[in-house]
């Protein structure tokens, strides 16, 4: 497996440092997420991609998990860096689009979608030009299909439209329409998510890969049960029957750590509340058999 830790980044000066992220991301992950795409370009982005999510702050497995998969879609895996050009109808109205920026003649087209998340108008990439200290983007935005470029512009549109709160609720509905203006291809930005998540999340001993919440049909699963294992120490008095399904005295025991712990308070077991309450290692064998000798009842 060629891991992250293989791997050195390098800044404007020549100055090299291991990424912040080699504990949680691999190489071959990035690749799987994109599976089905060019394989050399999907080698060429991988290192850059997972650089630009550290310069820009995309750092809980769910965000990564919610970001790369919006990639994916949105790129073809990587297949399409450049806007396809008809030009269609939509594309034709580019052209003098003020919403855009687009205010010099032949905008529409100079400044049509590029990169791996389509970064589109004049005044996208002036704005994305002076956050990234690139100004020759303005007279060439075609360089985003480059692989350093092209991450940084992704993981740049990301951070401007605040989308890592959205991701740590899970929200996939809400995120693809900040990206898309819509629900266009939900499904298979779903596809991508879903394969992310496992990718990232599913083989990870305490990481969180769902949203835990009261609803139906009613969540069950070890999951629950390690959030309920978790709160009774904490809360001896009252002891939760660890049962592995979410109902609302869990909800509201949640509520109540969420209160203590200065968290959001809404019964929700997202990304900060489970990085808050359970343990590192808490869906262990032996972390499951520490809890129980302590009269937890299960």
């Amino acid at each position: 497996m060629l891991c992250i830790d293989d791997v050195l980044f390098c800044d404007h000066h020549g100055l090299c440092s291991r990424s912040a992220l080699s504990a949680m991301l691999d190489l071959t992950q990035i690749q799987a997420i994109f599976q089905g795409g060019p394989p050399e370009r999907i080698r060429l982005f991988s290192p850059p991609l997972i650089q630009a999510m550290e310069e820009f702050s995309i750092e809980t497995p769910l965000q990564q998990a919610h970001f790369l998969s919006q990639v994916a879609h949105e790129s073809g895996c990587l297949r399409w860096l450049e806007e396809i050009w008809g030009p269609t109808p939509a594309q034709l109205t580019y052209e003098g689009r003020r919403d855009l920026g687009n205010t010099q003649p032949g905008d529409g087209y100079r400044f049509r979608g590029f990169g791996p998340i389509q970064i589109t108008g004049r005044a996208n990439v002036t704005q994305l030009a002076r956050a990234i200290g690139e100004p020759s983007l303005l007279q060439d935005p075609s360089q985003l299909t480059q692989p350093e470029l092209g991450s940084r512009s992704a993981g740049w549109f990301w951070m401007s439209r605040n989308l890592n709160p959205l991701a740590e609720r899970d929200d996939l509905r809400a995120i693809t329409r900040v990206i898309n203006g819509g629900l266009n291809g939900l499904n298979d930005r779903a596809k991508y998510l879903h394969r992310a998540k496992q990718l990232l999340m599913g083989n990870q001993p305490g990481q969180l890969s769902r949203i835990l919440r009261v609803q139906s049909p009613m969540l069950s699963g070890p999951d629950v049960e390690a959030v309920q294992r978790a709160l009774n120490p904490i809360y001896p008095s009252d002891p939760l029957v660890v049962d592995g399904w979410y109902v609302p005295q869990t909800e509201r025991r949640v509520r109540r750590f969420q209160q203590d712990h200065d968290l959001t308070v809404d019964g929700i077991v997202g990304m900060q509340t489970w990085q808050k309450l359970i343990p590192a290692n808490a869906t262990s064998r032996r972390w499951r058999e520490q809890a129980a000798m302590t009269g937890v009842p299960a």
